[in-house]
């Protein structure tokens, strides 16, 4: 497992979910499989290595989980998918 940092997580109390929504709710439009692996990161601060074990697949997730660390601003998660990236 690769294991973070959970103080690095945002303040994602303070999103602006707008006026319109009228059951509280915030709907992010984002691929719900890496969805689910940062989701997960931020229950447990780490990524499951067996996720990782496809070499073939490995770099393309590895992309795909740092953009979703740069766009919900998880800087622990991007420190950690930049150093994976860089030993592949």
């Amino acid at each position: 497992m690769i294991k973070a940092n959970p103080s690095d997580y945002p303040d994602l109390i303070d999103l602006d979910v707008g006026e319109n929504n009228l059951a509280g709710a915030i709907f992010d439009d984002r691929n719900p499989e890496v969805f689910q692996i940062v989701l997960d990161y931020l229950r447990t601060g780490t990524i499951d290595q067996h996720l990782l074990s496809d070499q073939r697949q490995r770099r393309k997730l590895l992309h795909l989980l740092q953009k979703e660390a740069e766009y919900y601003l998880l800087t622990g998660l991007i420190d950690l998918t930049t150093a994976s990236l860089s030993r592949t």
